[in-house]
């Protein structure tokens, strides 16, 4: 029986709760990959390097598939997005929350 990339993640985030966390999603997808293409004590040839970034740019969209699709799978960490991207503006690039929105709206208003 073939297990999808789906099912795969979807499992795995079953039976290893700290994946669900979002800052430990790439070590999770890393750990998942390197399963599947060997331990990585050597360095992969190319065609091998190839199909394992191919391969993570697939498990990376699904993963964010599965916690769609099964928000009970979702780490504690999940909302924190929107919380660390507006501290992010604000201390860092110094702008208010919302300035993209704004510069946006300002700029589809007639003059």
């Amino acid at each position: 029986m073939t297990h999808t990339i789906f099912d795969q993640i979807k499992s795995y985030l079953e039976h290893h709760s700290y994946a669900r966390e979002r800052r430990f999603r790439n070590k999770a997808l890393v750990e998942m990959l390197l399963e599947k293409h060997g331990d990585g004590s050597m360095f992969f040839p190319l065609s091998k390097l190839k199909d394992f970034v191919e391969d993570y740019v697939s498990y990376e969209r699904v993963w964010r598939l599965v916690l769609e699709d099964c928000p009970e799978l979702r780490g504690n960490d999940y909302k924190d997005k929107d919380i660390y991207e507006q501290k992010f503006e604000i201390e860092r690039l110094g702008r208010e929350v919302g300035y993209n929105q704004n510069v946006k709206k300002l700029a589809s208003l007639p003059e």
